[in-house]
């Protein structure tokens, strides 16, 4: 959560898109929110980034047997993925942060300036500024399908759903 005053009052002032809100709304939300402004504290936000780095570094091996026991394998892909940068001051902050997260917790990544990821990806018309792939993840090309698989593997092996 931004804990600048100037931001925050730019999004008290609704002179921005990235928040809307209600009188009413944020009186409903102001519990949640001290604690959201809490937990994003510097040494606080470090603290649960490194839990979250653990989980999210796990994900993959945790879920193949879940994959291969619903047969849905066919949706996943191992190669991880890339965020491509058009302008060359995001990728640059981008390949900063990367290069943080990479050392801070395991991530692994590889930083490709724009000639290098377009040899890789021919089919781009145009060179960007450069991109990030993302090695440790995988990526779902139908995450409702995986849904509905990991569903029925739920249902196969005795769960129930509480709708049905």
């Amino acid at each position: 959560m931004p804990r600048g005053w100037r931001t925050l009052l730019t999004f008290a002032l609704g002179k921005s898109n990235d928040v809307k809100w209600s009188a009413r709304g944020l009186l409903k939300l102001a519990p949640h929110l001290v604690l959201y402004f809490q937990n994003s504290s510097k040494a606080r936000h470090a603290q649960i980034s490194n839990v979250n780095a653990q989980l999210a570094l796990h994900a993959t091996h945790d879920h193949a047997p879940l994959i291969q026991a619903s047969g849905s394998g066919n949706l996943i892909s191992q190669d991880g993925f890339c965020e491509v940068y058009r302008d060359g001051r995001a990728f640059e902050a981008a390949s900063k942060d990367t290069e943080r997260l990479m050392s801070t917790y395991g991530v692994r990544a590889r930083i490709l300036d724009g000639e290098a990821f377009r040899a890789e990806e021919p089919a781009f018309l145009t060179t960007p500024a450069g991109a990030v792939h993302w090695q440790n993840c995988w990526s779902c090309n139908d995450p409702g399908g995986l849904t509905a698989a990991y569903s029925q593997l739920f249902s196969k092996r005795g769960g129930k759903h509480p709708d049905r």
